[in-house]
């Protein structure tokens, strides 16, 4: 039996929560979730810092990662529906995609042309307010992949390059950074 839903304000991305049977939707500048075990409308919204529109989603069990033309991430714990960690302005433009790690400790995150990652810890937030390492492609990416069982990102350019991009690469900075004050952005261009 098929199962329809009407997505409610200009719906952008979707996802499905696992082990919640919840289904994410992007709409506009909030998260809406449906229960799918019913037919009906949303069950809970989720309502994001910034008025304006979000694109990127990303769903795990314990976290829910959302950012969009803000700039901003916000990461949602699925337990107690709050926020639990922030990261703002972390990429030059608008968030087109993101990613949560499948061990939900690193957030990769997207704009046209620079792929950012960050650490956080689950139980404390975040550990610090902006983004220590990125990779940055040779042109406007047309969409990005991410492998849950090895955290490796794939990116395809409009130039049609395919790039492939392990987790370590994107976390290497990450590990070795002893001083969170510091701001030091590291770029590597692909």
């Amino acid at each position: 039996m098929v199962k329809q839903f009407k997505a409610i304000n200009h719906p952008t991305q979707i996802d499905f929560i696992p082990d919640l049977n919840l289904l994410a939707i992007v709409e506009y500048s909030s998260v809406s979730l449906y229960d799918l075990r019913q037919g009906k409308g949303p069950t809970m919204s989720l309502s994001l810092s910034s008025s304006l529109p979000a694109y990127g989603l990303s769903c795990r069990s314990d976290v829910v990662a959302v950012g969009g033309a803000s700039r901003n991430v916000s990461l949602f714990d699925t337990k107690m529906w709050k926020v639990r960690a922030n990261f703002k302005n972390c990429v030059k433009y608008e968030i087109t995609s993101i990613h949560v790690s499948t061990d939900s400790n690193y957030c990769y995150v997207a704009d046209d042309g620079v792929i950012v990652c960050q650490y956080w810890n689950s139980t404390k937030g975040v550990r610090n307010n902006y983004f220590s390492e990125s990779v940055r492609l040779e042109s406007r990416h047309l969409g990005i992949s991410h492998n849950t069982k090895t955290d490796t990102l794939m990116a395809l350019s409009e130039k049609g390059y395919i790039y492939v991009v392990p987790d370590a690469l994107l976390r290497t900075c990450l590990k070795t950074d002893t001083n969170p004050d510091k701001k030091k952005f590291k770029t590597r261009n692909l």
